[in-house]
């Protein structure tokens, strides 16, 4: 499945979304044992020119709420790399940001899973 690369503002770094067949390349890559049942999953990884690439990973097509779900841990790893504190009282930011990788990844499924569904 084609993977999404897109840069991402303010922060820096890219965001790269993709869709597998199943976990094994990332398991043997990371010495990580994901199952099936694991819908998706984000993490990032910093690339050899110091370019951190946070990405996320989906088992298939993903449902809203799985979407949802690592939208929200990409934006702490990225708040988390960047030293960004994150703040209850003062969570604008946080949900703007959230929204646009939500958004981002949206316009992935729409551009490349929903089109070899028809």
């Amino acid at each position: 499945m084609k993977k999404k690369i897109i840069k991402i503002p303010i922060y820096g770094g890219v965001l790269k979304i993709k869709i597998v067949k199943n976990w094994k390349k990332l398991n043997k890559k990371f010495n990580c044992n994901y199952t099936n049942s694991v819908d998706g999953c984000a993490y990032y990884t910093i690339d050899k020119d110091g370019v951190t690439n946070f990405h996320i990973e989906f088992l298939g097509k993903p449902s809203l709420g799985v979407i949802v779900h690592e939208s929200v841990h990409c934006v702490n790893h990225i708040f988390r790399s960047r030293g960004v504190k994150l703040n209850v009282k003062k969570d604008e930011h946080q949900a703007y940001f959230t929204e646009w990788i939500f958004e981002q990844v949206s316009n992935y499924i729409e551009e490349f899973v929903n089109k070899l569904e028809k």
